[in-house]
């Protein structure tokens, strides 16, 4: 009989820190040996959708709320897959670190 580990995921930093004003849909899309997506609202609350549909804010609210107040949220994923973020309130400002697991994991 083997004996099976379970570790948590190692997450390495892949490219560069993005802070963005969320002025309309912004779409954050997963790309080569990216696994993982490290998002934070700072100003004001927002909407995310995982699944390729745009969020709405308007009478019938589609994605999930991301509140400015919550610490930063893992997303995870595959290259290629999208995560697309609209404010619920103007001047929304959010970060995000993509991330890649390392080779260990892979």
């Amino acid at each position: 009989m083997d004996t099976v580990f379970a570790l948590p995921a190692l997450w390495i930093v892949s490219g560069t820190q993005q802070r963005k004003l969320v002025a309309s849909v912004l779409i954050i899309t997963f790309g080569l040996n990216e696994q993982g997506c490290y998002l934070q609202t700072l100003t004001q609350n927002c909407r995310v959708t995982l699944d390729g549909s745009t969020p709405v804010v308007s009478g019938n609210d589609v994605g999930f709320v991301i509140r400015n107040t919550d610490p930063p949220f893992l997303f995870t994923g595959k290259p290629g897959d999208t995560i697309k973020v609209l404010q619920e309130t103007a001047t929304a400002v959010v970060q995000y670190q993509m991330l890649t697991l390392s080779g260990l994991y892979r």
